[in-house]
């Protein structure tokens, strides 16, 4: 049976409003599975960067703390592929890597001298810097990516102690959510290192007292011994 050209006039309304419709729900669909996606990665975030507070906390010592900050980092989750982080040498003005990680082939005893290197600005200025190019960049150090990077401080008191380095094989990696993010991990690093040393130093401190206080008990017992002998030949 045909159509005529009245049904035909009926019918095309209601398909382009069918259309319309459909087009609606698949939109809404796409638009609620984004948002529980972005809202499932925020979920996973929020619990890493809590597993690398948990751990900078726990940790006793330097090493175990620049350890726990890199590998913290290194989470799925955060998205950072390599990440290093040294500590200044107060001897020497260099740079000394603790601990590092997606980076298979770092020396063990990597020191970097003053003057060279990207990681060595935010010693020299207590600021993030971030290098969305490195190779556009003559102080960049090869290492194992031709990206970007972004240096960051860490600040014990008003002594400029580390630089966490985060690298990225991807040229402009890295936005405003990073670098509060890196900011923040180095911060508690810095006060989780700061506070080691605190401690390092007390115990120092009270060591050498003890020490000071059993060098006189020392002394004190000598003088009583000598002034007993004195006595006992006076007597005789």
């Amino acid at each position: 049976m045909g159509i005529d050209s009245g049904d035909s006039r009926a019918i095309l309304p209601c398909a382009v409003s069918a259309y319309h419709t459909s087009e609606r729900i698949r939109l809404t669909r796409a638009s609620t599975s984004s948002s529980t996606q972005r809202q499932s990665d925020l979920a996973l975030r929020q619990a890493a960067l809590l597993r690398l507070s948990t751990a900078i906390a726990a940790a006793d010592t330097e090493d175990e703390i620049c350890r726990a900050g890199v590998q913290g980092l290194h989470d799925r989750a955060l998205g950072y592929d390599f990440l290093a982080l040294l500590l200044v040498d107060r001897a020497t003005g260099e740079r000394v890597l603790v601990a590092s990680a997606g980076w298979a082939e770092a020396p063990p005893d990597l020191r970097i001298r003053p003057g060279m290197g990207l990681s060595e600005r935010p010693l020299l200025d207590g600021r993030l810097h971030y290098t969305p190019q490195v190779t556009h960049d003559t102080r960049y150090l090869p290492t194992r990516n031709t990206g970007s990077e972004v240096d960051v401080p860490m600040q014990v008191g008003h002594e400029l102690v580390g630089v966490l380095v985060v690298e990225s094989d991807r040229p402009e990696a890295f936005g405003d959510d990073d670098f509060e993010i890196l900011t923040s991990a180095a911060n508690q690093a810095a006060i989780a290192i700061g506070r080691t040393r605190l401690m390092a130093a007390e115990r120092q401190k009270a060591s050498e007292q003890q020490a000071l206080l059993d060098t006189i008990a020392d002394l004190s017992a000598q003088l009583e011994l000598g002034t007993l002998l004195r006595a006992v030949l006076e007597r005789a």
